[in-house]
């Protein structure tokens, strides 16, 4: 059907437009069958017909594909979140329900960086016979993932996920209860070398306190993407400074 391969096709662009300028991508915690419901429903009821037992767009390609990847976003430098389903396309009817999926995505928070066992998501094409024997070709939701979103190394893909949301997580506590005023401090005892082994922290509370001052300055409901953003970005000395020894200085 043309006018779905165009929608594919237009959704493989956005997807590679948002990974070649933002590069990482993240999970949200958009409930898998609420995606499933809200791409269904949105469609026209002429747009969505019965064939044969189900409805035209009921297929379980496309629901596997956007129940595996049709949360995720992309977090732009402005702190603001970009979907798969953020593009225009000719079509009305199906502008509608691709507008229906940006808004409920966009209204979900990020839980996870997203990591992948497989090299695609989805199923390009699949064929099935009519009832005169003619060979029928469907398309489907299908994404060709890059290399920094494939799982590799020893890790399990757990662990590497929970690492990753602990560094987040961490980097995030040391955002909301470290003060600039602790860090100003701490940084006038190391220039004026009163704090013992404190130059060893120099460089890492300055990058920490450029952070800080970017957080403290963002609308509130900026901030969790702001951390998600920096946090696999940041290193592990400066995305969990709150657990080194110096963090206990600071928080005191």
């Amino acid at each position: 059907m043309k006018k779905f391969h165009d929608l594919q096709a237009a959704m493989l662009e956005n997807f590679e437009h948002l990974h070649s300028i933002y590069g990482t991508a993240f999970q949200t915690d958009a409930d898998k069958d609420d995606l499933w419901r809200v791409y269904l429903e949105s469609f026209p009821a002429n747009r969505n017909p019965i064939y044969r037992t189900r409805r035209e767009h009921d297929c379980s390609c496309c629901r596997h594909f956007i129940k595996s990847i049709g949360g995720i976003v992309f977090i732009d430098d402005e702190q603001q979140a970009h979907t798969l389903w953020g593009f225009q396309i000719e079509d009305p009817d199906l502008q509608i329900v691709i507008n229906a999926l940006d808004t409920y995505v966009k209204s979900r928070a990020v839980t996870d960086v997203y990591l992948s066992s497989f090299r695609s998501v989805g199923t390009k094409q699949s064929y099935e016979s009519d009832e005169k024997g003619n060979v029928l070709t469907w398309e489907h939701f299908y994404l060709p993932l890059p290399d920094d979103m494939i799982h590799r190394g020893s890790k399990t893909i757990d662990t590497e996920l929970s690492q990753r949301r602990d560094t987040a997580h961490v980097f995030g506590r040391s955002l909301d209860e470290i003060s600039l005023e602790a860090i100003d401090t701490v940084l006038d005892l190391i220039n004026s070398n009163t704090l013992y082994k404190g130059a060893e922290w120099k460089l890492a509370l300055e990058g920490f306190r450029q952070h800080k001052f970017k957080y403290d300055h963002l609308p509130e409901e900026r901030r969790e993407l702001y951390v998600w953003s920096q946090a696999g970005k940041v290193g592990p000395v400066i995305g969990r400074i709150r657990n080194h020894s110096i963090g206990v200085l600071l928080t005191d």
